[in-house]
């Protein structure tokens, strides 16, 4: 079916396992996103018979990227149209996007978009999140880890329902600083040079800073700045020890190094529960809160039996 969508100078492949790449040669990113509409309605309109008989419906995301208007390598647009189809998917999916169009353009371009995006309106929360993860796979899926995470310290921290809501929104915009960072050095999956390692440790402090220009999230800033700060003083950006961290800061270093080992990233698999939460208690007094670890281990045991 979709072979029949196209010319025939087009290269039609399968990329992944629900996965198609289309090539279009010489075609305007306006016009190839009038083609991607036509196939999105195409596939809308049919039915798929099953070996049994019955006929189904389907639907399809499209994610688009030329080059070399919307990136500076073909290998770059393939990635960038992988990004659009991510956001796509994200906005509820039978979905055509355009790179060039998506709100992770504007903010790569512009990370100061993010500080207007947020005093227009809470409700833009979570287009700039969904934003910044589209820079690398590894950014929502994490956060999601981190987020359940912090759901059970929360509950097992007997946290009121204000530092609950507090550190909720916190989680979800920890990482909002990765927007000023490079998308080649976010997917390097070699050792970080200890250049790029500073660049990469600069996150929380660009968070925090977007953060304190929006007065009602400004009370997150601490938060998002002092994630990685470590219980030892040895964290970063500031060296802060022991209870000189903010509170919802250390619960957040927790849950957050607990769900960055649960999760995958590049260079780095997810290691199994177990492992994770030996590696845990092994952090407990030096990297992390020990009591906020012992909360957690103590949650995450009893979400299992």
């Amino acid at each position: 079916m979709l072979a029949s969508q196209f010319r025939d100078v087009d290269v039609v492949a399968r990329y992944g396992g629900e996965e198609f790449v289309v090539i279009l040669p010489e075609i305007s990113g306006s016009a190839a996103k009038e083609v991607a509409e036509r196939v999105r309605r195409a596939v809308a309109t049919t039915s798929f018979a099953l070996p049994d008989g019955r006929e189904i419906g389907m639907t399809v995301s499209i994610g688009i990227s030329c080059y070399p208007s919307c990136a500076a390598s073909p290998e770059a647009a393939v990635n960038t149209a992988d990004q659009a189809l991510y956001i796509a998917k994200q906005a509820g999916r039978n979905h055509v996007l355009l790179y060039s169009e998506t709100l992770k353009a504007r903010i790569v371009k512009d990370p100061d978009l993010i500080v207007t995006l947020l005093n227009e309106s809470p409700d833009n929360v979570l287009p700039v999140v969904t934003a910044v993860a589209a820079k690398a796979p590894f950014l929502h899926p994490h956060t999601d880890k981190v987020l359940e995470a912090v759901a059970l310290l929360a509950r097992a921290l007997g946290l009121t329902a204000e530092e609950r809501d507090a550190l909720h929104l916190a989680t979800q915009l920890h990482d909002i600083g990765m927007a000023a960072i490079p998308d080649a050095l976010l997917a390097k999956t070699t050792a970080l040079t200890p250049e790029e390692w500073e660049i990469i440790k600069r996150h929380p402090v660009t968070g925090a800073a977007y953060l304190e220009q929006v007065p009602a999230l400004c009370r997150l800033a601490p938060l998002v700045r002092h994630h990685h700060e470590r219980y030892d003083g040895a964290g970063y950006p500031d060296g802060l020890k022991g209870e000189a961290m903010p509170k919802l800061a250390r619960v957040l270093a927790v849950a957050d190094a607990y769900g960055s080992m649960v999760s995958d990233w590049p260079g780095h698999a997810a290691v199994p529960p177990a492992q994770a939460r030996a590696r845990l208690k092994a952090g407990a007094g030096t990297q992390l809160d020990s009591g906020m670890v012992d909360a957690l281990l103590s949650a995450l045991e009893e979400e299992t039996t």
